[in-house]
């Protein structure tokens, strides 16, 4: 994916909004019990309710560090002006935030 987007002339004029979350540096001297200190963001749990609101689950795919490292990223960079993390059940029922949440409009048409 990160060689079509930085390489395929479609996203040409996109490249400057890519987002990467960089792994922690020692991520690989980690035990292996310690899952929440790994980088890992599923886009199931990334849900944007405002231009300037965006929610982040916390699930079993995307980790509580993810969740701080993105929310840095994106306060630095001025994306969003608020941020609500959901933790959700590490439970297959609950998988991500876009399972339990879906986006309704007020208006219809």
């Amino acid at each position: 994916m990160k060689y079509i987007f930085f390489n395929h002339p479609l996203f040409k004029n996109y490249r400057d909004n890519i987002i990467e979350l960089p792994e922690s540096p020692q991520q690989f001297l980690l035990p292996a019990d310690s899952e929440d200190k790994l980088v890992t963001l599923e886009g199931g749990d990334i849900m944007v309710i405002s231009p300037e609101h965006v929610l982040i689950g916390v699930s079993e795919r995307t980790s509580m560090e993810a969740a701080h490292i993105a929310i840095k990223t994106l306060f630095e960079k001025n994306v969003v002006k608020k941020i609500s993390v959901i933790k959700i059940p590490k439970k297959r029922d609950y998988m991500h935030i876009d399972t339990i949440f879906t986006q309704v409009k007020k208006t219809c048409g």
